[in-house]
């Protein structure tokens, strides 16, 4: 998002899954107009919270909503043009929900910008089911070492 900012600038966006709020805080900082960071996890969303002062930034709204169960319960009461989704897709089981999801938010009309390191179940399942509405925009090197010992090497970022 730093490096392609008008993917993000002007619009109001979802960080589904948002962990520590990174997505969340740089989609603030290049400029969207609202933010949502959601995740299941409460540890994850006073995370973000913590992480959005450090930076000087304000998330909107936070919550804590199963999404991946139920995405049509946000689309329908509030408008939003962009989904992010940051490396979720650990197993089949999530990334046949990630598929759901991201189908939802394309009936809503929203964009979808999904970054994944290249894992299984991502490339068997989201990208064999979604070959048709998703390109990959670009690949940046990895430089935490966390994903590099995993035999990760790039982060992929897809759009819708």
């Amino acid at each position: 998002m730093l490096d392609n900012s008008s993917l993000v600038q002007q619009r109001r966006v979802l960080d589904i899954g948002c962990g520590c709020g990174a997505s969340a805080i740089a989609a603030k900082i290049v400029g969207a107009s609202q933010v949502i960071a959601n995740d299941i996890d409460s540890d994850a969303l006073i995370a973000t919270c913590h992480n959005a002062r450090l930076n000087n930034v304000s998330i909107d709204e936070y919550s804590s909503e199963n999404l991946l169960q139920n995405p049509s319960s946000l689309f329908e009461k509030t408008k939003l043009d962009l989904v992010i989704i940051g490396d979720m897709c650990y197993d089949d089981e999530l990334a046949q929900k990630i598929v759901h999801l991201i189908h939802v938010a394309h009936r809503y009309q929203m964009k979808v910008l999904l970054a994944d390191p290249g894992r299984y179940s991502f490339k068997t399942v989201v990208v064999n089911q979604l070959n048709n509405i998703m390109k990959q925009q670009c690949e940046y090197p990895i430089v935490d070492q966390d994903y590099i010992e995993a035999d990760f090497q790039t982060i992929q970022i897809w759009t819708t």
